[in-house]
């Protein structure tokens, strides 16, 4: 078995410190405050040597400028406003030309880490740029031209023929073509465009893995998989579904926890105990038979492998 499984096993599954010594409580989470923002679960302002306090996707760093987005690109998603009780914030991309509107965008703005998503409440603007003489768009497509770059060009997005997904008589040849989301549409067909791009877009959710503050008030610390959609709590080296109770942890350690018919009974792998929601299967075990795919454990010659 490679190491490099070994090694990240190892930094997602290792038992902390006893939870007396150092795990943190929801107290040193909640609230805060960055700039004028106030920051309150799911998101989280990451601090030094300390642990998690809710998924990755709602990690918060702030500094002078105000708060960001630690999983966006770059980490340029500058908060502005989060709206708990609609589940969105509002957030500026700092990579964009805000400044003068040029140079135009040449790549989507479309990556988000989940489960947030990007609100249909968004409008688009298409940017056409480094476009090669001869190859500027017609009249009739309705793209402007910059005024700081006659070789870009930008429209407001229709929803139809003029998309992310389609540009009516097609991309000319020799142009860059990307879009950007944005919450305040500009006047015309794209005229003051840099005002709609200092304004930003709307970003929301639905679910969140898990409830990191319960995990906490129990002792126990917040564990998420690679994609930040997977939660566990992690108590005195036993990874558990929600939080750490003694009476839970005494049962899985006295009776095994079997799901399905060829997955191992063992719920011990050499020192690490290993509980719901990750199971030890065997090598080729399925979804259906062992939990969900991303907490199947391999244990092998009492070494765990995911």
């Amino acid at each position: 078995m490679p190491p490099l499984l070994l090694l990240l096993l190892a930094s997602f599954l290792l038992p902390p410190p006893a939870a007396s010594a150092g795990t943190a409580q929801p107290s040193s989470c909640w609230p805060k405050t960055c700039g004028g923002l106030n920051i309150t679960y799911p998101f989280w302002l990451e601090e030094r040597d300390r642990p998690p306090c809710g998924p990755p996707a709602f990690q918060l760093k702030c500094n002078s400028s105000g708060a960001f987005m630690v999983k966006s690109v770059y980490q340029a998603y500058r908060v502005v406003s989060i709206f708990a009780e609609n589940q969105s914030l509002h957030v500026v991309d700092i990579n964009l030309p805000l400044d003068t509107g040029c140079p135009a965008p040449t790549f989507n703005v479309s990556l988000v880490p989940r489960p947030l998503a990007f609100s249909k409440a968004n409008k688009e603007l298409l940017f056409l740029s480094k476009c090669t003489a001869g190859s500027q768009p017609e009249d009739s497509t309705g793209f402007h031209s910059l005024p700081c770059d006659r070789s870009a060009f930008v429209r407001l997005g229709d929803g139809r023929n003029f998309s992310r997904s389609h540009i009516q008589g097609g991309i000319p040849p020799g142009c860059f073509f990307a879009f950007v989301p944005i919450l305040e549409v500009p006047n015309g067909n794209g005229d003051e465009y840099v005002v709609s791009l200092k304004k930003g877009f709307l970003l929301e959710w639905t679910t969140v893995p898990g409830h990191c503050p319960d995990c906490m008030e129990s002792g126990g610390e917040c564990v998420y998989s690679d994609t930040g959609l997977n939660f566990a709590c992690k108590c005195s080296g036993t990874l558990l579904p929600e939080k750490c109770a003694a009476a839970a942890v005494a049962v899985a350690s006295a009776r095994p926890n079997v799901q399905g018919g060829d997955c191992s009974a063992s719920i011990r792998c050499g020192n690490l105990t290993i509980s719901k929601p990750f199971r030890i299967v065997p090598d080729q075990a399925t979804e259906g038979s062992c939990g969900l795919l991303g907490f199947q454990v391999v244990c092998e010659n009492h070494t765990p492998y995911l």
